[in-house]
């Protein structure tokens, strides 16, 4: 019983390997970024249907990246993107 228990109290002294170090540091907020981008939900809003020029409100609880929905009117898919930093400035 020694021989089993003394050898695995030890276990818990030694510092993380280095496989759970590299999933702490760049695993874990790669997903919290992904996660985030994938919760994101819009407020109230308008935008311009691409194909009819109709001004449609934002659908209620419309979440995620890229968010879309369908033109009630004529029925083409909208699709709201994330802002190019570049085409911003």
């Amino acid at each position: 019983m020694l021989m089993i228990s003394v050898p695995g109290a030890l276990i818990t002294i030694i510092p993380p390997h280095p496989c759970g170090l590299f999933i702490a540091l760049v695993v874990g907020p790669v997903m919290g970024v992904i996660t985030a981008l994938d919760k994101a939900v819009f407020g109230e809003g308008t935008v311009t249907c691409p194909r009819c020029a109709e001004p449609l409100p934002l659908p209620a609880k419309l979440t995620g990246w890229p968010a879309r929905f369908s033109c009630p009117k004529c029925k083409a898919m909208i699709e709201i993107r994330m802002p190019n930093k570049e085409l911003a400035a």
